[in-house]
C-alpha cells in the first residue's frame, strides 16, 4: 500500500505549469470492493498510517466484524452536508473565488429541492436524474447547462464518499450528456455598427442620475471597449488606469485576469484611446477603471436593461409614423429577435472578431488577437454569418469564367462573329484559283485545297453554310490573342482529319 502526489495545473507568473499536488493521495478498496481514492494529509508518515487505517475498516465491514460508521453522516439533513462543502471548496478554490463556490452551492440546492431530499437517504440516483431532467425542462436548459448541474452533484456526492459521511454515492451512475453544435439553446448573434453605436451614444449622452456602480457613461465605455477589443467580462471589471499605455495605444492584461492565465497586450484603436484618457482626466485618483466585483450575469444584466432604453430611444428619434412602424418592427437592439438568436455581453466579443474578418484580416491575425489557443474556436464558435443574402454576394462577386458557344442557329451571330475572318486573311500571300497549298515542315499538311478547308469550316460549325466565304490566305500559327484562336484552331486541328 502506497500514497502519492498527483500532479496539477497552476499558475505561476501568469503561465500555466504542471506542479506536484502539496497533499498526499492514495487508494483502497472500499466495504464493497470498489477502489477508492483517498486525499489525505501532507505529511507522508501520517498519510500512509490513515490510507492503512481506512482499508482496515472497510475489511472489517466486508467480513461483517463491524457496521459502516455512517450512521452520523446519514442523520445529518444534507443542507447541513452541503455548507460543510460549500467551506471546503472555498479553502481549495481560493484563486477562482468565493463567487465560484456560491454558484456551485445554489446549483446543488437547487437539485436536492426538485428532488425533495432532505435527508441522505432521500438522495437516490432515479430522484437526482429526474429533478436535473425536470428543470431542464421547465426552464429550457441547453445539454451544456444540464451537464454543469451533474458535475455539481457528482462533485458534491463525491465529497461525502471521500469524507465518510455517507457509504453510497447516489450520483455514481448518473452520466453527462453529450453536446453537438444543433443542441445550443441561446444562440448567439452579433452587434451591427449601427446597434453599438446607438447604444454607447444614448449612453454617453445621458443624464440619468440614479446611484448605480457604474454611470451611464462609464457604461458607454465598457461596452465600446467590449465591442472594440473582444475582452470578456471578467478582464474589463479588472482594468485599472495603470494597464492602459496612451503612447503606444496598448493595453495590458495580467494573467491571473486572463482566462488562460497569461499575460496578455492587446493593442487598441485610436478612438478608443481618446475616449479612455477623457473619462480617465474626469474621475479623481480613480483605482479601478469600473467600479464593483465581477460575478457572472452581472455585465448582461444590466446590458438588457440598456438595450431597451436605448431601443425606445431609436424609435422615438424616428421623423415620420412609417419610419417609426420599420424601426419597431425591426430587431434592432432586442434581446431576442424573431429567430430565437440572442444579444447578450458576450455577443461583444463575437461582434470584435467578426468585424476583423470583414475587415479583411488573416485567420492567424484573428486567432492572436481574439486570444484563442486553437484556430478551431474561433472559426467555429465567434465568427459570424448574418444571412443567406450575405453568402449570395460573397459568391456574386466571384471572377466569371470566359467561355464562348458557337451559335450555328443565328445567321446573324455568325456574321458578326466571323467578321473577323477575312480581316486576318487579307494582306497573306494569295492562293492560286483552284490551286493546292503546297506541303511545309512546319504545319505538317500536305495538298488541301481551297474547297477542302472552307468545307471543314462549315462542317465543323465554325462558318455557317448560309454564309459565302473565299478563302484568300492562311494566317501561319500565332499565340498570345485571343481572336486568332479560329484560325489556329483550324490550321493545327481541323486539317488533320481530313
Amino acid at each position: 500500500m502506497k500514497v502519492f502526489r498527483i500532479n496539477k495545473i497552476r499558475v505561476v507568473d501568469g503561465k500555466r505549469v504542471m506542479a506536484p499536488s502539496k497533499r498526499y493521495y492514495g487508494k483502497f478498496k472500499d466495504s464493497n470492493g470498489a477502489w477508492q481514492r483517498a486525499c489525505l494529509f501532507t505529511d507522508k508518515a501520517s498519510s500512509l498510517f490513515e490510507l492503512q487505517k481506512r482499508a482496515r475498516q472497510a475489511q472489517q465491514v466486508q467480513a461483517g466484524m463491524v457496521e459502516a460508521d455512517t450512521s452520523n453522516g446519514l442523520e445529518t439533513p444534507l443542507d447541513e452536508h452541503l455548507e460543510s462543502y460549500a467551506e471546503a471548496i472555498e479553502k481549495r478554490k481560493e484563486k477562482i473565488g468565493s463567487k465560484w463556490c456560491e454558484e456551485q452551492k445554489e446549483k446543488i440546492g437547487k437539485v436536492l429541492r426538485q428532488a425533495k431530499a432532505v435527508m441522505p437517504l432521500d438522495a437516490t440516483s432515479a430522484r437526482i436524474k429526474g429533478a436535473i431532467d425536470k428543470l431542464a425542462s421547465s426552464r429550457q436548459w441547453s445539454k451544456r447547462t444540464s451537464n454543469h448541474y451533474i458535475k455539481a452533484v457528482k462533485a458534491f456526492f463525491a465529497w461525502m464518499m471521500a469524507e465518510s459521511r455517507i457509504g453510497f454515492n447516489p450520483a455514481l451512475g448518473i452520466k453527462t450528456l453529450e453536446v453537438k453544435d444543433c443542441d445550443l439553446v441561446h444562440t448567439r448573434r452579433t452587434f451591427t455598427q449601427d446597434e453599438a453605436g446607438a447604444l454607447v451614444q444614448y449612453l454617453y449622452a445621458s443624464k440619468d442620475q440614479r446611484k448605480v456602480s457604474n454611470p451611464p457613461k462609464m457604461r458607454a465605455l465598457l461596452y465600446a471597449m467590449a465591442f472594440q477589443t473582444g475582452l470578456r467580462a471578467k478582464e474589463l471589471m479588472s482594468l485599472a488606469p495603470s494597464n492602459f499605455d496612451f503612447e503606444n495605444a496598448e493595453l495590458s492584461i495580467h494573467g491571473r485576469d486572463t482566462k488562460n492565465g497569461v499575460s496578455e497586450i492587446i493593442p487598441l484603436p485610436s478612438t478608443l484611446v481618446t475616449m479612455v484618457a477623457t473619462i480617465l482626466a474626469e474621475k479623481k485618483n480613480p483605482t479601478n477603471l469600473f467600479k464593483g466585483v465581477y460575478f457572472r450575469g452581472q455585465a448582461g444584466k444590466r446590458l438588457k436593461l440598456d438595450m431597451q432604453h436605448a431601443r425606445l430611444h431609436y424609435i422615438e428619434s424616428a421623423f415620420t409614423q412609417a419610419e417609426r412602424t420599420t424601426r419597431e418592427q425591426s430587431d434592432f437592439l432586442l434581446w431576442e429577435n424573431p429567430r430565437g438568436e440572442f444579444l447578450d455581453f458576450h455577443s461583444f466579443r463575437a461582434s470584435f472578431i467578426t468585424s476583423l474578418v470583414e475587415g479583411g484580416a488573416t485567420i492567424k491575425q484573428v486567432q492572436l488577437l481574439a486570444r484563442h489557443k486553437d484556430a478551431t474556436t474561433t472559426l467555429k464558435h465567434y465568427i459570424k454569418c448574418k444571412d443567406k443574402a450575405e453568402l449570395a454576394g460573397v459568391v456574386s462577386a466571384l471572377p466569371a469564367l470566359m467561355v464562348s458557344t458557337p451559335q450555328n442557329d443565328n445567321k446573324k451571330g455568325h456574321q458578326e462573329g466571323h467578321q473577323n475572318i477575312q480581316g486576318h486573311l487579307k494582306g497573306h500571300q494569295n492562293l492560286e484559283a483552284l490551286g493546292y497549298l503546297e506541303s511545309s515542315q512546319e504545319s505538317g499538311i500536305e495538298n488541301i485545297s481551297k474547297s477542302q478547308v472552307v468545307d471543314s469550316l462549315v462542317v465543323y460549325g465554325i462558318l455557317p453554310r448560309e454564309l459565302e466565304v473565299h478563302l484568300t490566305g492562311i494566317e501561319p500559327v500565332t499565340f498570345g490573342f485571343v481572336d486568332r484562336c479560329s484560325i489556329q484552331l483550324s490550321y493545327k486541328c481541323i486539317f488533320p482529319m481530313l
